[in-house]
């Protein structure tokens, strides 16, 4: 999958910024206010900025994602790891992400300080071209790079690297309207999987060599727990339980405290238990990648580790081509490991109701199922005998 969000979406035809001379102040301290000629005064910020590179911002290309957090650092004296008490460290390498990409856009430490840049950023993000396309980003990916800066500001704020009038300021900033820019959406964002497209799929993979065995096991357990894709690729061993009348997978995902039972159906176990038999290589992990060569050789090379996310979007992607599921002008798979959590989440509610539907995705309420999955359609043949 393609990281898109590093990309430099900078746009030069915004207005210069006013310059501001930046004058530090040592922590717990009154707040220095600092304030734009001929504007409304407006507290800036306190604290320990560090002047790196004259202040001006690197470009990301061929930066890591632990180098833009570096940089970051240098530049205003904090990262997203003053948020490491608040979220995972997989979020803290999306909050690095989409930091940097403001910075960047922002080409100066104090140009990056203005709630107004922070905003022209958002409007820039929906109007400039991604790389390989003609729209803007979706409102949705707007909207998930902007809360990154907002609570990463927010937290700055809360410990002095900035004033708090200023972090309060980033987040009255509004995002992106999906009303507004639904032409920016991917025609295939969300594909709608059909029981029978989901059934042919999982029989194209029976067969008993290697990657047929795992594949498949790969395709009943994304389409009956509706795993994400980071939780899915983890799994272990010790993480399948039985219980009195099927068998489940114990999880910890996203935003969750405590450990939950998903269930599982009998043919995903099944399928797992005939990949793991034939398996050579031992391993934790119960979806393990090659390395290379051929699998089906006498002597695969199998690995010990997890399957990379990438690895399994390219399978169902794949597998989704098989059956069709297909862009009708490129010809390529549409099919996203998200897809198969929609799948389950819109089959659960139509055969056992929103309540089953939220338990098993994990939702903390029932209005996020409804709303992400529940999308009403017309009974076959509605319109007929009308009149």
């Amino acid at each position: 999958m393609t990281d898109e969000r590093h990309d430099d979406p900078r746009d030069r035809s915004e207005p210069t910024l006013p310059i501001v001379q930046m004058v530090p102040a040592p922590l717990l301290t009154e707040p220095a206010f600092l304030f734009a000629p001929s504007a409304t005064p407006m507290a800036l910020a306190i604290g320990t900025y560090v002047h790196s590179n004259q202040g001006i911002i690197e470009p990301s290309l061929g930066l890591s994602i632990a180098q833009r957090a570096e940089r970051m650092h240098r530049h205003l004296g904090f990262d997203p790891s003053i948020c490491a008490h608040q979220v995972n460290a997989a979020t803290l390498r999306m909050y690095s992400r989409d930091c940097y990409a403001y910075l960047e856009y922002a080409g100066t430490v104090e140009g990056a300080c203005y709630p107004a840049t922070f905003a022209r950023w958002i409007n820039a993000l929906s109007r400039q071209p991604k790389p390989g396309r003609t729209t803007g980003y979706a409102a949705a990916t707007i909207n998930r790079m902007a809360s990154a800066v907002r609570a990463v500001w927010k937290e700055a704020g809360s410990q002095g690297y900035v004033h708090p009038q200023v972090a309060k300021a980033f987040g009255e900033v509004e995002g992106a309207s999906e009303r507004a820019l639904k032409g920016n959406q991917r025609p295939h964002s969300q594909v709608d999987i059909k029981p029978e497209a989901m059934r042919e799929m999982v029989e194209l993979a029976q067969g008993e060599r290697l990657l047929q065995l795992r594949n498949r096991a790969i395709l009943l357990t994304l389409a009956s727990t509706g795993l994400r894709v980071e939780t899915f690729r983890q799994l272990t061993h010790s993480q399948i339980v039985r219980r009195e009348e099927d068998w489940a997978v114990r999880i910890r995902s996203k935003n969750e405290v405590k450990a939950r039972e998903v269930p599982m159906s009998d043919e995903a176990y099944q399928a797992i238990g005939a990949w793991l038999s034939a398996r050579p290589t031992p391993s934790r992990y119960l979806f393990t990648s090659f390395a290379g060569g051929r699998s089906q050789s006498e002597h695969p090379r199998l690995t010990d580790r997890p399957l990379s996310a990438k690895s399994i979007w390219q399978l169902v992607k794949r597998c989704g081509a098989a059956v069709g599921l297909v862009d009708q002008e490129t010809l390529q798979g549409t099919i996203k490991p998200h897809d198969f959590r929609r799948f389950v989440g819109k089959r659960l509610i139509k055969t056992r109701g929103v309540k089953q539907a939220q338990v098993v995705l994990g939702h903390k309420h029932p209005s996020t199922t409804l709303h992400a999955y529940d999308i009403e359609e017309p009974d076959q043949g509605a319109t007929n005998h009308l009149f």
